[in-house]
């Protein structure tokens, strides 16, 4: 991953295209998103129609986000050490 960063975004429970923001891919649970993960190579999620979207960054919805973010950045930091 190149990044976590908190997200602000709102929709229904879904994975699909951000319409607008291209290489952006939203991970909908809770009916919206918390966080923003960057991978340092875009990544193939597959939808489940079976189809896939090429994601530059994911939009995904966390119960505790400041717990995920923090999980997150700390995984993000200790493989840059590698």
């Amino acid at each position: 991953m190149a990044s976590v960063a908190r997200a602000g975004v709102r929709a229904r429970a879904a994975v699909r295209a951000v319409p607008g923001h291209d290489g952006d891919v939203l991970c909908a649970v809770a009916g919206g998103a918390d966080l923003a993960v960057a991978p340092r190579e875009p990544v193939r999620p597959r939808l489940r129609d079976g189809s896939t979207l090429t994601a530059r960054r994911l939009l995904i919805s966390g119960a505790a986000p400041r717990t995920a973010h923090t999980a997150l950045t700390r995984a993000v930091r200790e493989a840059g050490d590698r």
